[in-house]
């Protein structure tokens, strides 16, 4: 009978000691597939370090596991599936030019929060020991049938304009074009301009064939520059500033032999003004974005290691009432709706031309000698303020407005002040921040 009653409870025992052998199977070898999917070793090659990656941002969401591309891209898994979330493709070689001004600027991947990576954006700026700040100012003046009251209070308002450049010392290069970009036929540009040396579109008005441009040492700046401005009213209808931009910095006429070369330097900080009463036309399908996407570019393309970056300012119609329906391509369209969107893009400065706006040019002198002397144009936009890490010859700077650094969202720059201003002479800025 006892030996009937061990055997029993024996068959038992073997029966539950199976089942708990099945059921740890079955959990150990979820929990296997779960861990191999965080094992490093079972990613082909080396895992990435997740602060950063050259050219690109490493991880997946959570649990996922990435691997870094040759050409900076990054692929992201979660839970197994291709993720879209947890990776982003980097740029190849793993840098990106500056929109404005920098020597380029580095994008690396930084910490995640829910599976979205962190980057981090980093601009250079070489600064030159002991050289006078420089600045190129280039004037888009509106030259069709509504212009010539504006023209003249451009005209007038140049001596004061000018003088904030003289007292801060300034090595500066100013020069005009037209908004008229109808045409590249010479005979065309004869009659309506007929004073003007070699003009054409983009090309720099002087009725000087001496001084293309105006710099500190022209004789009789103030007045040639009031001579120059008067550019008449005989352009097309068709106002196209930032195109015009675009002309005057083709590669044609900047190379040596080209009617505007020599004004656009690499070490200065590239300054446009728009004084038009008329919206930009644009009727070959282009929307505004992508043509102040290319302006961008070609500035970026001008701009070297000690760039000061650049600066757009729009004397535009900008109360203008918008009207209930958009104008169609051809017609007079006063309120200057992609002026005003370029200008949003540009972190740029509008003012009204529909009133005298001298004192206007003299709030935008000032500007241009504060940006000229001690700020920075980042390439991109902070995603905060309170990311920024700005470093000369890697010392780190602290966020302060009597000696460290300032912050002006208004038009994306950093201003260096007091004992760290004292600094830069000779050195390398450099500011990471998130994007």
């Amino acid at each position: 009978m006892l030996n009937s009653r061990i055997k029993v409870i024996a068959e038992r025992i073997a029966q539950k000691l199976a089942v708990a052998s099945l059921l740890t199977g079955c959990v150990f070898g979820e929990n296997q597939q779960f861990f191999s999917k965080l094992e490093p070793s079972t990613v082909s090659g080396s895992v990435p370090d997740p602060v950063s990656v050259s050219g690109g941002t490493t991880g997946g969401s959570s649990g996922g596991s990435s691997t870094g591309g040759s050409s900076g891209g990054t692929t992201g898994v979660a839970g197994g599936s291709t993720g879209v979330t947890g990776g982003s493709t980097g740029v190849t070689g793993g840098s990106t030019s500056g929109d404005s001004g920098s020597t380029g600027g580095s994008t690396s991947g930084g910490s995640s929060t829910g599976g979205v990576p962190v980057l981090r954006h980093d601009d250079q700026f070489a600064v030159p020991v002991a050289a006078a700040p420089k600045i190129d100012v280039l004037f888009c003046v509106d030259n069709s049938g509504s212009m010539s009251d504006n023209q003249q209070i451009l005209a007038d308002s140049f001596s004061g304009f000018i003088n904030g450049f003289m007292n801060a010392g300034l090595d500066f290069h100013v020069g005009i074009i037209t908004s008229d970009v109808d045409s590249n036929n010479t005979s065309y540009w004869r009659t309506r301009l007929p004073d003007y040396q070699g003009a054409n579109r983009g090309l720099l008005l002087t009725r000087y064939s001496s001084d293309r441009y105006l710099t500190q040492n022209t004789s009789g700046l103030v007045s040639k520059f009031e001579d120059n401005a008067r550019v008449g009213i005989k352009g097309s209808g068709r106002e196209q500033c930032l195109n015009s931009f675009l002309h005057a910095m083709e590669d044609s006429a900047l190379r040596a032999g080209g009617w505007n070369h020599g004004f656009f330097r690499e070490d200065s900080l590239l300054s446009f003004v728009v004084v038009s009463d008329e919206n930009e036309d644009i009727s070959n399908g282009e929307t505004i974005e992508a043509r102040v996407d290319r302006l961008k570019a070609r500035v970026a393309a001008l701009s070297g290691a000690a760039s000061r970056g650049s600066r757009f300012d729009f004397i535009i119609n900008k109360n203008y009432p918008a009207p209930a329906v958009a104008p169609a391509p051809g017609q007079i369209q006063y309120y200057p709706a992609r002026y005003l969107k370029a200008a949003q893009i540009l972190n740029a400065q509008t003012f009204d031309i529909a009133r005298n706006f001298s004192s206007d040019l003299l709030t935008i002198s000032s500007g241009m000698v504060q940006q000229a002397t001690r700020e920075f144009t980042l390439s991109k936009r902070p995603s905060s303020a309170e990311s920024l890490v700005v470093k000369i010859d890697g010392q780190v700077i602290p966020a302060d407005a009597v000696n460290g650094f300032i912050y002006h969202a208004d038009r994306n720059t950093i201003e260096l002040v007091g004992s760290s201003a004292a600094l830069l002479p000779g050195s390398e800025l450099q500011v990471s921040y998130q994007i």
